[in-house]
């Protein structure tokens, strides 16, 4: 297995995981603003990408461009448009369901690193459709299901407590279901996903979220459907799978979704002779000068957490656990 570094977030991985820059100063300016613009990624960072695409082609992890596709057809989607599907199933994206508001968001990003770029439309366009064509497999979008309702029209009444989530598929057990989040198939990964013990099957996933029990009680409607590292809704999801068992006797309105600044934070109650109060945030709590964790007490800490961050370090032992 030969591994690389990829220049944007400095991980060395599995070369099949990564791709060569583009030699497209537009689709350089358009990858790059994307991700400052609605991923938050440093403008320092961007403006020293953007010089080095320019001179030599480097390495790129293809979930950072399979992330910037998805925040653009989410901002498509939250403006009104919509994505198109193709008979093999493939996700396509017509330009006139871009709105003018999507490249013009671009331009003032990449006004902070290039002077003489500015996108259109068409320009977006061509963009999106070139990396949903060649990476399709990598992408899990629900665009086609789901009708969209913008953040400053969002409805505050309690239907929305209600509304339901899309349970996990064995079909597609794989991916996560979001609309702004890249994932790694399952295949790829250097180690196996366990499915016994403390860890869900597919099967035990979808009969578990059956009744939706998760994202009804405390949470912010606007959170469910706010991006992370993965969906609010996902991660409410899969954490009531985790700190909801059965063992625990936990009912799902003891798991909620809250929010700290940017970080997201799950809320998980738990049952039993006596009441405690844990806190998990990627540590195992198993004393000083511990570096080394397996699978059971990774399983065990999430279990007995009440509440857990997750972030960028952690949020692969989450996804995979």
């Amino acid at each position: 297995m030969v591994k690389r570094v990829c220049i944007m977030c400095g991980n060395r991985v599995d070369e099949k995981r990564l791709m060569r820059s583009s030699k497209s100063k537009i689709h350089n300016a358009i990858f790059l603003s994307t991700l400052q613009k609605y991923a938050s990624m440093e403008q320092d960072l961007m403006e020293i990408c953007f010089v080095v695409f320019q001179t030599k082609t480097k390495y790129v992890c293809i979930s950072h461009i399979v992330d910037a596709v998805q925040h653009l057809l989410a901002e498509v989607v939250a403006n009104g448009g919509r994505v198109s599907k193709t008979a093999e199933n493939t996700s396509y994206l017509n330009e006139a369901e871009i709105s003018a508001r999507i490249p013009n968001c671009l331009n003032e990003a990449i006004k902070t690193f290039s002077d003489d770029i500015k996108v259109s439309v068409g320009d977006v366009n061509r963009y999106v459709n070139t990396y949903l064509t060649k990476y399709s497999s990598h992408f899990t979008l629900n665009f086609h299901e789901t009708d969209y309702v913008r953040e400053d029209e969002q409805p505050e009444h309690a239907e929305i407590l209600m509304e339901e989530t899309k349970p996990v598929s064995e079909d597609n057990n794989h991916s996560m279901d979001t609309a702004s989040q890249s994932f790694i198939k399952l295949e790829e990964l250097e180690s196996p996903v366990e499915t016994s013990n403390n860890f869900f099957s597919p099967s035990e996933t979808q009969a578990s979220t059956s009744d939706d029990t998760w994202q009804r009680a405390k949470t912010d409607p606007a959170l469910l459907d706010k991006y992370y590292l993965v969906s609010g809704r996902k991660l409410l999801e899969l954490s009531g799978l985790r700190c909801g068992n059965h063992e625990n006797n936990t009912s799902g309105e003891d798991v909620w979704l809250e929010e700290s600044g940017s970080t997201p934070i799950i809320y998980c109650t738990t049952s039993g002779p006596k009441s405690e109060t844990k806190c998990w945030e990627g540590e195992d709590r198993l004393g000083p000068g511990t570096q080394e964790r397996d699978e059971d007490e990774l399983s065990g800490a999430l279990e007995t957490s009440c509440y857990f961050v997750v972030n960028e370090e952690q949020q692969r032992e989450f996804r995979y656990a």
